[in-house]
């Protein structure tokens, strides 16, 4: 019996993935660290606030993606096994520019617009928190251009130096600020949202040196990266709103300590999920380096299989949150419940990763546009109900994404299995 799980798993445990699981975990206990301090210093009111801020400038962020991170790791990753260095560069300077166009165009529209959005949300005093948080885009495309270089090269140990940077930066930055006596929200948001955007000039030998060629990308590159990736930003962008709705809905209908303890939950729950980042930063590039139904439908039946030994004893660890919050953080204790629900919820998305990389890699992305856009209607539905109907809304909120979640995982695979058979029937 051990035999056949150590078959199973050892494909899996390879090299690559474990250097990636323990640099994202280095990087998740810096996480830690500076989630503990900035959520304890600024308490739960101002924590929720916080949340808000950078929930915002994320789904900012969500459209200067137009696409272009599918797009760059797949182009790249298949310059990168062919030894063509002059392409794989080529995608990378496209995806920069891209990226930095549209980022500076809504970094520009959110600091216009930040003022009368914190107004309307109901919170004037936010707004330049906003104006900071929005800093965030052209930072956070920086460090995704970063990391889809290492990812496309399968640079694993890299990647996991690559990672841990930013959280490391951001506790330097709190404890610093903290001693200087000017700790704050703006400082908490700014720390949150510069730091990302480092990581790529503290370590300039680890990148291509024609990457920051002023010169501008031939218009075809353009196109066919765009192109490809319309229907990846699509999902990408139904994606983000989905999973920073609840945080509108709970700024509505509970009040503002209810909403920190959801930010609380989300960034807690998400900590402590390493899996997820292993299995995405692993299983992408050599998912869509497969070809052919019948080559797809192998690797993924082999991934599935590993990833549930991996996360049903994870899913023990759900249990452990009440009597951790009551002796590490007593003020947050309230979040637990849906800290627990939101948890098992990232755990089952982990089993979506390979249903997701398997429609891109049968050049059928648009499939998961409009799956996506069912799970944005059905998760507003189900907030907008257990929010409301629950004593506790942030565990009403906790429990709307855990139902969309499981829906979506069997949603994902009918339409895998009905595209593979569909592709094996064609010949395609």
């Amino acid at each position: 019996m051990f035999r056949s799980l150590r078959a199973l798993l050892r494909p899996y445990a390879s090299f690559d993935a474990l250097a990636v699981f323990f640099g994202t975990g280095l990087r998740l206990a810096g996480r830690l660290a500076a989630f503990l301090l900035v959520s304890h210093w600024l308490g739960r009111e101002a924590f929720g606030l916080f949340g808000v801020a950078i929930d915002t400038a994320e789904i900012a962020d969500s459209f200067a993606d137009v696409g272009s991170d599918t797009a760059s790791v797949t182009f790249a990753s298949r310059h990168a096994r062919a030894g063509d260095a002059p392409a794989f560069v080529r995608v990378f300077r496209t995806a920069l520019w891209v990226k930095g166009t549209v980022a500076l165009i809504l970094l520009a529209t959110g600091w216009a617009i930040a003022a009368p959005l914190a107004a309307r949300l109901g919170f004037p005093a936010l707004a330049p928190a906003l104006r900071i948080a929005f800093l965030l885009v052209p930072a956070k495309e920086l460090y995704k251009l970063g990391n889809n270089i290492l990812q496309a090269r399968q640079e694993f140990r890299r990647l996991s130096v690559f990672i841990l940077l930013p959280p490391l930066l951001i506790v330097l930055g709190a404890v610093g600020f903290r001693l200087a006596g000017g700790f704050t929200l703006e400082v908490a948001v700014g720390l949150y949202a510069v730091t990302q955007g480092l990581a790529i000039f503290l370590l300039p030998g680890w990148f291509p040196r024609g990457l920051w060629q002023p010169r501008p990308p031939a218009r075809a590159d353009v196109r066919q990266m765009i192109g490809f990736g319309r229907w990846v930003y699509l999902s990408n962008l139904l994606g983000t709103l989905r999973l920073r709705a609840n945080t509108y809905l709970l700024l509505g209908f509970a009040s503002p300590a209810a909403l920190g303890d959801y930010q609380y939950a989300v960034r807690l729950a998400s900590l402590l999920n390493l899996v997820t980042e292993t299995a995405t930063v692993t299983l992408l590039p050599k998912m869509t380096a497969r070809s052919g139904a019948a080559e797809v439908a192998g690797y993924l039946r082999r991934t599935l299989l590993r990833l549930a030994f991996l996360l049903l004893p994870l899913a023990g660890l759900a249990f452990l949150f009440r009597p951790v919050l009551a002796w590490l953080q007593p003020e947050f204790v309230g979040a637990a419940p849906a800290a627990a629900a939101l948890y098992l919820s990232l755990l089952g998305s982990v089993a979506t990763v390979p249903l997701s990389s398997a429609l891109y890699a049968l050049r059928s992305p648009h499939l998961e546009t409009y799956l996506e856009l069912g799970n944005l209607a059905v998760l507003l539905a189900l907030g907008y109900i257990l929010v409301r109907l629950l004593p506790d809304p942030a565990l009403g909120a906790g429990l709307a994404l855990l139902v969309q979640r499981g829906l979506d995982f069997f949603a994902l695979l009918f339409l895998v299995r009905r595209e593979i058979r569909r592709q094996r029937e064609t010949g395609a």
